[in-house]
């Protein structure tokens, strides 16, 4: 039995053997009546030397319990370590006296004293071939490091002239189409990789409220119309009766001049009466006769003046008639003005009308979605039955032509690419390798939900996205799939770049910005003109 096993912890009345102790804790068998978690006090008994400490059961497992110390003292602590180390150089030196025979031990010698002499001399042969093994293996490893060192220099310069493009995947010549009202989907003409044409209907849409309001609209057009002809007919009408009238106080002018004309002579011939008769008055005339004549010179005159006034007002009136206003009495009725000004009234709702319907037809040709262009249907994201919001997408169209890639470069990584660098695009999945060029960067080179958007990619907000054009691309190679793409940035030192055929591509025939400041080439010199004060 080791020295550890007389160490035991004294919890009265009972005691337990303990072992595996460390500064820590311990482990001791299974203490009557304890459980994980309990708290207890005793005394450590190592080699006959007391230690009061207490401890806490952290584990059981079987017979077997583990215990850790808790406030346990500085010199108990210092005391269990001397006691575990100086143990544990007892256990090493049992180990090496058990390596010794029995003579040896009898002698006195350590087990490092008894190694065999001719051990020494094969040592002593060794060593020039050792040496020499030494320097070969020190060689090499120079070797080894100078080509790695090379490895190193070859695999950073690479790495500053790529640059990986993650999340890649090929867009294609992606042409979404949007609702552009809302309504209900009856009707999709069209799957997946069917062939369509310019304004061919997509699918179509219903929506109540907006075929309502047209056929409210073309009501509203209707009674304006309506209202329209009713009141030009109403003011042809009267047009007709003012030309009656014109005529009339034509008449009723001309009557009246006659009339004042001969009123006229009358007063005229009673007036030559009354100055005749006015100096034989008393004498051949009596002031009765006289007053008769009188009289009636008056009555023809008042008679005179009120044809007269009669002329006048019937010239007044067949002017106003002339503006179709007509005389009732004491009373000027303007029934033309008051029609026409009805009738613009009316014509102005009823252009409103017809504004509003030309809306409402509009509206309601938009239930129908249409192809803008030639092309087949890449994807269709709703089916009938599902009802739409204004711009959710329905639709998508690819078409032949120009097509592109997009991918995502790290916000530190941005700044080394440009429009126009070179770019080696490949399709794992097709085993196919093609040519690229870089031709935005940015928010230009972002897209729409369906296409390449965020939840696409997959990326971060620090992600930076790239379009990368395509000019080489099958025909028969369809948007959407996974690409490895990775940009010629160039080493960025132009004899390097020069040497290596590193140049900016051309984007759709238009040459990059190569950045060289060309003014000094473009701008004609400046003739410097010098003066003096004398002149």
């Amino acid at each position: 039995m080791s020295a550890f096993s007389q160490n035991y912890i004294q919890l009265d009345p009972n005691r337990s053997g303990v072992h595996e102790l460390t500064a820590f804790g311990f482990k001791t068998t299974l203490i009557k009546g304890g459980s994980v978690g309990d708290q207890l006090s005793g005394q450590l008994v190592l080699d006959h030397e007391l230690v009061d400490v207490q401890f806490r059961i952290r584990q059981q497992n079987g017979d077997e319990c583990a215990c850790t110390f808790f406030d346990l003292g500085i010199s108990d602590r210092e005391s269990i370590e001397r006691y575990v180390r100086k143990k544990a150089d007892l256990s090493v030196a049992d180990d090496a006296l058990e390596g010794l025979s029995y003579d040896e031990l009898a002698k006195g010698l350590h087990a490092a004293d008894t190694a065999p002499a001719n051990q020494n001399k094969a040592v002593a042969t060794k060593a020039p071939a050792d040496r020499q093994f030494a320097k070969m293996a020190a060689t090499l490893g120079m070797i080894l490091t100078l080509l790695a060192m090379v490895i190193l220099v070859v695999l950073f310069l690479r790495s500053r002239s790529s640059l990986g493009v993650d999340n890649s995947a090929l867009v294609g010549n992606y042409l979404p189409v949007h609702a552009r009202v809302e309504g209900e989907i009856v009707e999709v003409r069209f799957k997946e990789g069917q062939h369509v044409s310019r304004g061919d209907v997509l699918v179509r849409l219903d929506n109540p409220e907006i075929r309502a309001e047209k056929a409210l609209s073309e009501s509203d057009v209707r009674l304006g119309e309506a209202k329209v002809a009713a009141l030009k007919k109403k003011l042809k009408n009267y047009l007709v009766n003012v030309e009656v009238a014109k005529k009339r106080l034509a008449i009723d002018l001309e009557v009246a001049k006659s009339d004042t004309k001969s009123s006229k002579k009358q007063y005229e011939s009673a007036k030559a009466i009354v100055d005749r008769s006015k100096p034989h008055l008393g004498t051949a005339i009596s002031k009765s006769e006289y007053d008769v004549v009188m009289s009636e010179m008056l009555a023809l005159k008042a008679k005179y003046e009120a044809n007269a006034s009669r002329i006048q007002l019937a010239e007044f009136a067949h002017e106003m008639s002339s503006s179709s206003v007509l005389m009732l009495g004491d009373r000027l009725d303007d029934e033309v003005g008051r029609i026409t000004a009805e009738l613009e009234i009316v014509q102005a709702e009823l252009a409103l009308s017809r504004r509003t319907l030309e809306i409402a037809t509009q509206r309601e040709k938009q239930l129908d979605l249409v192809a803008p262009r030639d092309g087949r249907v890449y994807a269709a994201y709703r089916q009938f039955g599902e009802y739409l919001r204004v711009a959710d997408e329905v639709i998508a169209l690819s078409y032949p032509g120009e097509t592109w890639a997009a991918g995502l470069v790290s916000a530190g990584q941005a700044s080394r690419v440009r429009p126009g660098l070179p770019v080696n695009v490949s399709i794992p999945s097709l085993n196919k390798k093609l040519n690229g060029v870089v031709s935005a960067v940015g928010h230009r080179a972002m897209y729409g939900k369906g296409g390449y958007s965020a939840d696409f990619r997959g990326g971060t907000a620090t992600d930076v996205p790239v379009k990368v054009l395509i000019a080489d691309l099958p025909q028969n190679i369809s948007s959407g799939m996974r690409l490895e793409m990775k940009i010629n940035t160039g080493f960025g030192v132009e004899w390097i770049d020069r040497m290596t055929g590193f140049e900016l591509q051309t984007i759709n025939g238009i040459e990059p910005e190569t950045g060289r400041d060309t003014r000094a080439s473009e701008e004609p010199p400046v003739e410097v003109v010098s003066f003096s004060v004398n002149d």
